[in-house]
């Protein structure tokens, strides 16, 4: 649990550090960045994907859309912005498909088809976080650690609470270590946070904003970060892995630190686009 801590200390003062940089392309470069990590773990540590070329195009787009998603999309040049996105995805599927023509003998359906969905999803995903900082109405930071609190707090929470009072596993078949005491006073953990997240936001951008909605979201968000991490702990489970990497010691890799919030930010995104309410 102590190198657990020590090494949460650590990403969250990276991260603060890329927070205060998000107007400029380290944004950008360190989402790419973590966004081809994370393919590489869920393709190749699985060992969905062993054939190198595949893997390496794989990682090309996961580097390259990041910074498509990251053009305003409330500005003039948005219907731009979409025609490069749509035309990106395109020459990435006939890449695919010429790729796999090519060495049909090395790549099986089942790679190809789970290459371009894991690539797709996992960059929707991490996109949605540059779009949650980004987003137009000035609000994106709050967006981003409501987020942010939705899928880490509840983990954290549940992790130390059902350390100390777990008593009934949750899904014993899929992350034995999971428990209902745990999942509830992770949702309770994210609730008050939300609370404090919204006041000190309040106060320093002297902007007025629906806390009551925040309240009545942050348990739903939460609960679909938690079904985020337990998708992600049974393919762990159904590969024969305990972790997704090394990257974070006591954290593991990469996908053990997002899975949630992979969840939680394109949801929350598609909440605030839609509805408009917060």
């Amino acid at each position: 649990m102590k190198t657990r801590i020590i090494s949460a200390g650590i990403g969250l003062v990276l991260f603060s550090v890329i927070l205060l940089f998000r107007d400029t392309i380290a944004l950008e470069i360190s989402i790419s960045i973590v966004n081809v990590i994370a393919l590489w773990e869920i393709l190749f540590v699985t060992r969905y994907v062993s054939f190198k070329p595949l893997l390496i195009l794989g990682g090309l787009y996961s580097f390259i859309m990041p910074f498509l998603y990251s053009f305003n999309f409330n500005s003039l040049t948005s219907r731009l912005v979409y025609v490069h996105i749509f035309t990106t995805h395109l020459v990435y599927v006939l890449a695919l498909f010429t790729l796999t023509l090519l060495n049909s003998k090395s790549i099986t359906p089942n790679q190809l088809s789970i290459t371009f969905t894991m690539s797709v999803l996992l960059t929707i995903g991490f996109s949605s976080l540059i779009l949650l900082l980004h987003h137009g109405d000035n609000h994106g930071m709050l967006y981003f650690l409501l987020s942010c609190n939705c899928a880490w707090v509840t983990d954290a929470g549940a992790y130390f609470i059902g350390s100390f009072f777990g008593k009934h596993k949750l899904a014993p078949a899929i992350s034995p270590k999971k428990t209902i005491e745990g999942a509830v006073g992770g949702i309770v953990c994210s609730f008050i946070v939300s609370i404090i997240i919204c006041l000190i936001y309040q106060r320093i951008a002297d902007s007025s904003i629906s806390i009551a909605t925040v309240l009545i979201i942050t348990p739903i968000f939460s609960i679909a970060g938690m079904l985020g991490d337990l998708m992600a702990s049974y393919i762990k489970r159904n590969c024969n892995i305990k972790d997704y990497g090394n990257i974070l010691p006591g954290h593991g890799g990469v996908l053990d630190r997002f899975d949630s919030l992979l969840i939680t930010a394109p949801l929350f995104y598609a909440f605030i686009q839609i509805f408009k309410i917060i």
